[in-house]
């Protein structure tokens, strides 16, 4: 426990002007009576001010401090409520504790394995969180519990310790570990991405920059983690009612009401959240204060630019925001540069995801190289060569908790620098512009060279009755079977699904190495997407799905080689 007494090397939490919490105490100061989250998840419209917030993170502090929480300690952090997951984690960062942040919609296997991992010494949370942890027996070593909310369950919940804990003080530094973040694990095993104090307050910034939060602007947030950083730029975080692990399912009528009741002229959120904002494409009235408007997680597809465009007022600016939970932001790209793009992009040229932030640079560096051992030994392509995207900047996190190995495979040292390999492929362009291909993982090799899924789908998208397409490897462990997968706009049989396959085939026919998708298949119902956006394609799950498609076709036609594509038994060449 903390004591109250402070040694000269100490400061008053109150007092620390380091990491999120002094971003914080700087906007109280500056806008006190200011909303600083304004959230419409429950049966009633919460908001608090910046005063109100910061007391409340002090609060939570010497809450947290009498519970045995202190420098260095581990807290696993779950809780649906956006209040208490701002305060607990800007309260953990000013104790000089770590806040641990794992997706709760991982598969319930691998979110073990996490704990598992990162062997938390608390777990602060919601009671149904505390229930879930007891039943499902996770972290079993964890020695302090605490809850977040007021249901039942034997925990000591933070209003209760903090009416008689004593003011704690801070050991908290820029360098201390503040938050340990798990990937999705979208293409492989979640991994604890770790940021200090000092990593969080710049990538806050570098973000508000890409996004257009201004101080006293009102931001719309469709991803519960960014809604950390609003605090810190001085804008007031909107929450609306909302399942945000489900972000495509969200109601169009909520994030209205949203924005409408709080005039929120900035938007953020993944691609499937955009979707259901853009509705049909009409304008809307209750989108005309919007300006600024964010999409990440994804590539923004142009269907859904024009929808957006056609919904919002003349003076919105449209961004796709390029990065990764190791290194957030790395580019953007305004809508205007997009379609500007579009041309190139539907040629095969990839996804145009702008310019690298002022902060950050961008190399590309050879695909197949193996771990490098320091930076002087890269020999970084040139515009136009695709190679994988590798980022260096103020932002990136250095190392991932736990994983020497991963860190051998995605991090790169550069002096006091580190680059991080971000697994993703793509090149520059002659203006500067960076161009994303594609996950490493996911490129399908074929005899004439590999297949970038960004350099076959935006083309193919635009065959008519396509809503979208997705290229994997259809094939086994012997050999590779590229496979275009396809989702329809609408309900697509006969003669009308022959004439998507031949557009279809005509298109790839342009396209370098096209000729070497083997198989088309009409998916029946939707892509299987990333439970953390809603937007990402789980390629491993749609290529097995494929290639049982495949398989029960060909055993269907009698043939162990099958047809060329579902929809045209009567092709003559079959699945090499």
């Amino acid at each position: 426990m903390s004591s109250p007494t402070e040694s000269p090397n100490t400061t008053s939490v109150a007092d620390t002007g380091v990491g999120l919490l002094g971003r914080l105490a700087h906007w109280r100061r500056s806008t006190p009576t200011d909303v600083v989250l304004d959230t419409f998840g429950g049966r009633h419209r919460e908001r608090i001010t910046y005063a109100g917030l910061y007391a409340r993170c002090l609060r939570t502090a010497d809450a947290l401090a009498a519970a045995g929480i202190g420098p260095g300690t581990r807290a696993v952090v779950m809780t649906r409520r956006p209040m208490d997951l701002l305060t607990t984690v800007y309260a953990l960062s000013a104790l000089g504790a770590c806040a641990v942040l794992i997706d709760p919609g991982l598969p319930r296997e691998a979110l073990r394995r996490c704990l598992e991992e990162v062997a938390p010494q608390a777990f602060v949370g919601e009671p149904l969180a505390h229930a879930a942890r007891v039943l499902r027996r996770w972290a079993p070593g964890v020695r302090t519990l605490v809850s977040t909310g007021t249901g039942p369950g034997p925990w000591p919940t933070i209003a209760t310790l903090a009416r008689t804990a004593p003011r704690t003080s801070s050991t908290a530094t820029d360098d201390c570990t503040a938050l340990i973040a798990y990937t999705s694990g979208s293409t492989g095993t979640p991994k604890g991405v770790v940021y200090t104090n000092e990593q969080l307050v710049r990538q806050c910034a570098a973000t508000g920059d890409v996004l257009g939060a201004r101080p006293g602007t009102a931001m719309l947030v469709g991803f519960l983690p960014f809604a950390l950083g609003g605090p810190a730029l001085g804008v007031t975080v909107v929450i609306p009612r909302m399942d945000f692990r489900r972000p495509g399912r969200a109601r169009r009528d909520n994030l209205l009401r949203a924005v409408t009741a709080t005039n929120a002229t900035c938007l953020l959120g993944s691609p499937a959240l955009m979707t259901v904002v853009a509705g049909d494409g009409r304008e809307e009235a209750a989108l005309a204060g919007v300006r600024s408007v964010a999409t990440f997680g994804a590539p923004l597809e142009y269907g859904l630019l024009d929808r957006l465009t056609a919904t919002l007022s003349d003076e919105a600016v449209i961004r796709s925001v390029y990065g990764a939970t190791e290194s957030l932001p790395v580019s953007a790209v305004d809508g205007a540069d997009l379609r500007a793009a579009r041309a190139a992009s539907e040629r095969g040229g990839g996804r145009c995801v702008g310019r690298p932030v002022p902060s950050m640079r961008v190399e590309i560096i050879p695909a197949d190289a193996g771990p490098i051992a320091h930076w002087s030994e890269v020999e970084p392509l040139s515009a136009h060569v695709v190679g994988e995207i590798t980022v260096r900047g103020p932002s990136v996190s250095r190392t991932y908790y736990g994983r020497p190995h991963a860190d051998t495979q995605a991090k790169i040292p550069e002096g006091r620098h580190v680059w991080h390999r971000t697994g993703d492929l793509g090149h520059t362009d002659d203006q500067g512009n960076l161009w994303y291909c594609g996950r490493k993982i996911h490129a399908v090799p074929t005899t004439d060279g590999p297949l970038y899924t960004e350099c076959v789908e935006p083309a193919c998208n635009t065959v008519a009755g396509v809503r979208r397409t997705a290229l994997v490897d259809a094939g086994d462990d012997r050999h590779t079977l590229p496979t275009l997968c396809v989702e329809t706009d609408g309900p697509r049989r006969g003669a009308e699904r022959s004439r998507i396959v031949t557009d279809l085939r005509r298109t790839l026919a342009t396209l370098e190495r096209g000729a070497q998708v083997r198989a088309i298949v009409f998916h029946p119902t939707g892509f299987p997407v990333d439970i953390r956006h809603n937007s990402k394609i789980e390629r491993g799950t749609l290529g097995r799905w494929a290639r049982r498609r495949l398989a029960g076709e060909a055993m269907a036609a009698g043939t162990a080689e099958g047809p060329m594509t579902t929809e045209n038994p009567e092709s003559p060449e079959g699945p090499e």
